[in-house]
């Protein structure tokens, strides 16, 4: 597949998960819950949707799932932390409201990770 219509289907699939992550976020932020609480549940809820959409519509891998999804769980790991750093940044330091501060930290995570999955699916 062509990177440019990998990439296409990527963020199609990335754009996908950020909808049902940012729906959860201001669903749970309405109910009363801490915004980094509710950041870091919608991001996990997102962690599992995202595998799928990736491993088996955008890079179309058959490669080993249990091993894919375990490093893929590590590497959500780092994104999780690299989420609520930069919620924490956008929001108390730069007083981002927090579903736009959740947009720019989805953006610059998207880079990081097409580089990661482009990896993951394509060599295990």
């Amino acid at each position: 597949m062509r990177v440019g219509a990998l990439f296409s289907r990527f963020v199609i699939a990335g754009l996908t998960v950020a909808a049902v992550q940012l729906g959860l976020l201001f669903i749970l932020e309405r109910s009363g819950l801490f915004y980094l609480y509710a950041s870091t549940l919608s991001f996990c809820v997102g962690i599992v949707l995202n595998f799928v959409l990736q491993k088996y519509w955008s890079f179309r891998s058959v490669g080993n799932a249990p091993k894919q999804f375990m490093l893929f769980l590590s590497n959500s790991l780092v994104n999780i932390v690299a989420n609520a750093v930069l919620m924490y940044l956008f929001v108390d330091l730069f007083a981002t409201p927090t579903l736009i501060a959740q947009v720019c930290v989805i953006a610059i995570l998207m880079l990081y990770n097409f580089g990661i999955y482009s990896l993951l699916f394509k060599k295990i």
